[in-house]
């Protein structure tokens, strides 16, 4: 298992880095383009005299590069079996497999904008460089582990319904507005904000980057509720896949 994820992460390494063949910076791209789009919307939205511009701009991009994995998570998998079956035939995937290699693709990224947060954090809070950056080793693992159980649900609901994959794409970009991406709730138990916050799962997921950056304090009711969330779709996934397995490739 071990050997084959590392096998995966190589291939998707050596797809990304082809990808920006001919770039004098490379997959460096990656990590600078969330960058400098995290710093315009902090630039542009910066709503709260709470916090400053430059841990704004942390907050943005701590924010922004988990929302940007759970995008393509709900984006990407609309059709993987439909549209890359044969590229699993090819290389000897099963369902799997397949998947599998899809996030390895998306958890390369994502390590690739950890790096460019931890350049950050260098330039604009160092002081909030301590024990808490570990915590984005338990964030790497429950994104790892919702991300294959979460594809194939969403793979599945697309084979049966087509129409799906349209709403959910537009559902994603709705999901981009309605969560603390660029924005921060504004203490008001009452107010619009508070109440996105408290009932997105969403935000639960943003909250832990940003709590391993320091921009918001350690809150364990949060990391319940997102490894809960995770839970219930880990579980969702494996009855899915026991009743569907047998059948859904001849569907595709």
């Amino acid at each position: 298992m071990v050997s084959q994820s590392i096998r995966y992460l190589r291939i998707s390494y050596m797809e990304a880095k082809s990808s920006q063949a001919g770039a004098y910076l490379g997959i460096l791209w990656i990590p600078l383009s969330s960058i400098l789009f995290s710093v315009t919307l902090a630039t542009v939205f910066k709503h709260s005299d709470k916090i400053s511009i430059l841990e704004f701009c942390l907050y943005v991009l701590s924010g922004y590069t988990l929302w940007s994995f759970i995008s393509d998570l709900i984006n990407s998998s609309v059709d993987v079996m439909q549209t890359k079956w044969d590229f699993a035939i090819h290389n000897r995937l099963g369902l799997f497999g397949l998947f599998a290699k899809q996030m390895s693709d998306k958890i390369l990224e994502y390590v690739l904008n950890l790096f460019g947060i931890f350049v950050v954090m260098i330039v604009v809070a160092p002081n909030n460089i301590g024990p808490n950056i570990l915590l984005f080793i338990i964030v790497l693992l429950i994104m790892a582990t919702t991300y294959i159980p979460a594809a194939y649900l969403i793979n599945v609901l697309t084979i049966f319904y087509p129409d799906l994959k349209a709403l959910i794409r537009v559902a994603s970009r709705f999901l981009f507005f309605i969560s603390p991406v660029f924005w921060m709730a504004d203490g008001k138990s009452n107010s619009m904000r508070e109440v996105l916050v408290h009932y997105n799962p969403i935000s639960y997921y943003l909250s832990l980057p940003r709590q391993a950056v320091g921009v918001e304090p350690f809150s364990l009711s949060v990391w319940v509720v997102a490894i809960s969330v995770t839970c219930f779709i880990i579980l969702s996934g494996s009855i899915v896949y026991y009743y569907t397995h047998k059948f859904i490739r001849n569907l595709k």
